[in-house]
């Protein structure tokens, strides 16, 4: 019988812990925990996730390489100038225009910063930073987007919806009496064991178990401050009461009910509890002096005696008088650890049928219903006195105590009185948000239990509230302390081993109505999650929804979910695409297209100019134009310049032409007799280039010997020529002719 039970409470864990895949809703939803735009989410399969997060990869590269091209472009383009500029200044514009990645952006910026360090000005210095920080800056930028996206998709400790076609709606005013509810007892033994081991794994401890987070909060908890008896000062002990107020739970941040503001309720339960006197309220009885027979369903036993108490009428014991409940001396002498028993009587009109006692007039307050719980010592031994007012034990007691190879007589103590008792009041509060209004609600204020009568209760209440408020209402009928104690009175033994206590806290009790209020509040979260996916063997007191608030109650169910599917938020999709679209379509728009259909300019001003002429194609082309001036190139204003004849070969630009070179290698872009037509024209062509040049680059240095060095004789062919170029360039564009008119008609630098 106990395995069953373990492996009942097992099973009852698993299924808490984790909702059945098969209920859970994939496709399109708003999670109303960050509005509608925010909070547009698709739930899809795990592996589905897994695709789209490598899309979104490519995606955010490439949406990021071409938003620094555009950087790189307006850096560019805001710099540009005709001007005369140092060296460092044009390297860096030839650096953007080659639309270098962040890295190689920081890394040549760092290397200019070395090589132009020793012109010790702190501008130089300046210059050569900024883009190092620009290229470092937007690097950490693109690792922040790549976070970002990853964020899109998220696979673990989902907020899901549930689609259960087992969702039904609680009868309140069902008949659970008769062959129509035979299913009843089933249910209720099921409920009371989903509930005590979801209390038991998920209430008791600092830390909430991985098993426990399937709801949207796990533990819900209580604030406890200390108050005034709320019965007549005769009929409380000495001890200060206490109270529990979960304060204001929403319907939708809590317990799940997935709803915009305006459709949400708040639900409110505060009990207060306190010791009640006993002395002067329980009487010691014979068995023959009381109805046994229709209380205890059996014959007395010998001598046996009744303890009676007498805290009001017990209708549904059918017992005559003020009789509360009975307790048999009996039954207490052969139990060895603490019992319990609850009795709740209702305050609201709707609810009177179901009490469980009238209260006398010392129990009568304000508000609220009333339960009295009784906690049964029985025989409950401590090896020292307790002075704790319900577990009070000073009666000395002679216990034979075997240890190990001897035997010994020792002194215990055992309970001052047949049953510790306590008193509560339990109150219910329900609100609802106003549509338009903000922050402000419409409450019922603190009131007994109610089934019903929301219509009248609430009156700004929305449909879709009143559904969500008969929910509620519902869970709390199966709720409350009675109900806790006579379900699961597990908790009373917490201190107990075997028949021996080794003393009790003074204010156990506290800690005790605390565990009380721990099963009433799982109770709360295991009706409320029932609802959504169904309620086994409870034909006759559910109903399948019929109205479409109903219906949408059913859809809109939100539980925690810990793997096999993934959430993918839209709007983080939506923005990253657009941003894709956007930054790719300006990047190839703008930098590769436009430029190229751009009618030629000769604007001064025109800075795309120089955007043109600092590319790779054209500074190549003002390379060989200084090389081999024989080559005439065109479409020098546009972005790839051409030479004029298509069947112009040119050598590597600095290099000296080897005609055994030629005769080796081929061009692999030229067929093989193309190439040996022109090997000859090109080979006397580059000759006649080199002599000239050799003399140019002479002449120059003689006479400018006072101001540069001259070219050591191993220098290479190339350093001649260079430093021919560059003594051209010093001395301006003095050349004539139409060869020295079309190079200032077609120069890019203006």
């Amino acid at each position: 019988m106990q395995h069953s039970s373990i492996q009942l409470h097992t099973e009852v864990s698993r299924n808490m812990a984790e909702v059945d895949s098969s209920l859970i809703y994939q496709g399109f939803w708003i999670n109303h925990d960050h509005g509608p735009v925010l909070g547009a989410t698709i739930t899809t399969s795990q592996q589905s996730a897994y695709a789209l997060v490598a899309l979104l990869a490519i995606i955010v590269a490439t949406a990021a390489t071409s938003a620094w091209n555009l950087l790189l472009f307006a850096t560019h383009q805001i710099r540009a100038t005709s001007a005369p500029c140092d060296g460092l200044f044009r390297q860096q514009q030839v650096m953007f225009r080659t639309l270098a990645s962040p890295g190689t952006v920081f890394t040549e910026s760092v290397k200019m910063l070395a090589v132009w360090s020793h012109r010790n000005q702190w501008r130089m210095h300046a210059r050569c930073v900024m883009p190092a920080i620009l290229g470092l800056t937007f690097a950490l930028a693109t690792v922040a987007a790549g976070i970002f996206s990853s964020s899109i998709v998220n696979i673990a400790d989902l907020p899901v919806l549930v689609r259960s076609s087992s969702c039904k709606m609680f009868n309140t005013t069902a008949n659970l009496v008769g062959d129509d509810c035979s299913e009843g007892a089933i249910f209720h033994r099921t409920y009371r064991d989903a509930v005590a081991s979801y209390n038991r794994q998920c209430y008791v401890g600092q830390r909430v178990p991985s098993q426990c987070h399937s709801y949207v909060v796990p533990r819900i908890d209580v604030q406890t401050t200390p108050a005034d008896c709320p019965f007549q000062e005769s009929i409380c002990s000495k001890e200060q009461a206490i109270v529990l107020d979960t304060g204001y739970l929403d319907s939708h941040n809590t317990f799940g009910f997935n709803a915009p503001p305006e459709d949400r309720v708040q639900f409110r339960r505060r009990a207060t509890c306190v010791p009640l006197n006993v002395q002067d309220y329980a009487s010691l009885v014979n068995a023959d002096d009381v109805d046994f027979q229709k209380y205890f369903h059996r014959a007395p036993l010998g001598d046996e005696q009744i303890w009676r108490f007498h805290y009001g009428d017990n209708p549904i014991a059918d017992l005559d008088g003020n009789i509360t409940a009975l307790y048999s001396t009996t039954v207490a002498n052969a139990t060895f650890s603490y019992t319990a028993q609850g009795v709740t009587a209702y305050s609201e009109p709707d609810m009177v049928p179901s009490n469980m006692f009238e209260p006398i007039a010392e129990l009568e307050h304000t508000s609220g219903d009333t339960t009295v719980l009784f906690i049964y010592g029985n025989s409950v031994l401590s090896f020292v006195p307790i002075n704790a007012s319900i577990y009070a034990a000073h009666r000395p007691v002679s216990h034979r105590f075997v240890a190990r190879d001897r035997v010994d007589n020792v002194t215990v103590y055992g309970v001052d009185q047949p049953a510790g008792v306590i008193g509560c009041t339990e109150e219910y509060e329900y609100c609802v948000s106003l549509a338009g209004r903000g922050d402000q609600r419409q409450c019922s204020g603190l009131r007994g239990m109610i089934s019903g009568g929301f219509e009248t209760i609430l009156p700004s209440a929305t449909k879709k509230q009143l559904v969500t408020l008969k929910a509620f209402a519902a869970a709390n009928t199966l709720g409350g302390i009675a109900n806790a104690v006579n379900g699961d009175p597990i908790f009373l033994n917490i201190t107990t081993d075997w028949e021996m206590v080794d003393g009790v806290p003074g204010d156990q009790w506290k800690l005790d109505v605390k565990t009380m209020e721990t099963y009433v509040r799982a109770q709360l979260q295991t009706m409320l999650a029932k609802q959504a996916t169904g309620f086994e063997g409870a034909r006759c007191m559910t109903y399948p929804p019929t109205t479409e608030a109903e219906r949408l109650s059913c859809r809109n169910r939100k539980v925690v979910k810990q793997g096999g599917f993934a959430n993918i938020n839209v709007f983080g999709l939506a923005f990253t695409l657009v941003m894709f679209g956007v930054l790719t379509t300006l990047d190839f728009g703008v930098l590769r297209f436009f430029l190229l259909l751009e009618k030629p300019s000769t604007s001064r001003r025109s800075r795309i100019r120089h955007w043109i002429q600092d590319g790779v194609f054209q500074l190549q082309r003002a390379a060989y134009e200084a090389w081999e001036k024989d080559i005439v190139w065109t479409r020098q204003g546009k972005e790839i310049p051409t030479t004029q004849s298509r069947m112009t070969y040119l050598a590597s630009c600095g290099v000296r032409y080897s005609a055994k070179a030629t005769n080796t290698s081929k061009c692999p872009s030229v067929g093989k007799a193309s190439s040996a037509k022109h090997h000859s024209d090109v080979e006397a062509g580059h000759n006649r280039r080199l002599s000239s040049s050799s003399t140019s680059a002479t002449l120059a240095a003689s006479s400018n010997s006072s101001t540069h060095d001259i070219p050591s004789s191993n220098a290479e062919p190339g350093d001649a020529v260079s430093a021919n170029i560059s003594g051209s360039a010093m001395n301006g564009p003095s050349g004539t002719g139409p060869r020295a008119e079309q190079l200032a008609a077609t120069s890019g630098h203006e």
